[in-house]
């Protein structure tokens, strides 16, 4: 419920375009943060890499160089678990992870 309110709060932003404000999309980030808290939430590898690939593209949106480099980390982290794990199944649903995660290191490093 509450990775859903994450969610959705998220979207409302990104649908504001140049109106969005950085508070909304601080909101959006403590509610993934809430949500990643959850012991449900943070025993789900999926959602654990959901949830820090959103937080790493709100991170980029508010020029937090620092987090989103913190969150890119965690979410290679959990990619990288994937693959020793050799879950293949999960992968193929992990590709768009694994290319925000080219894209929004770009971002970090031109920062």
């Amino acid at each position: 419920l509450i990775f859903n309110s994450a969610v959705a709060h998220h979207l409302s932003a990104e649908a504001k375009g140049a109106a969005m404000t950085p508070r909304e999309l601080n909101k959006a980030k403590r509610l993934y943060e809430l949500a990643y808290g959850s012991q449900t939430i943070a025993e789900n590898m999926m959602f654990r890499c959901a949830i820090f690939n959103n937080i790493a593209m709100i991170d980029r949106q508010l020029g937090n160089a620092e987090q989103l480099e913190h969150y890119l980390n965690h979410v290679v982290s959990v990619l990288m678990l994937f693959v020793d794990q050799g879950c293949r199944v999960e992968l193929r649903h992990l590709q768009g992870f694994w290319a925000n995660v080219c894209s929004l290191s770009q971002t970090a490093n031109a920062a």
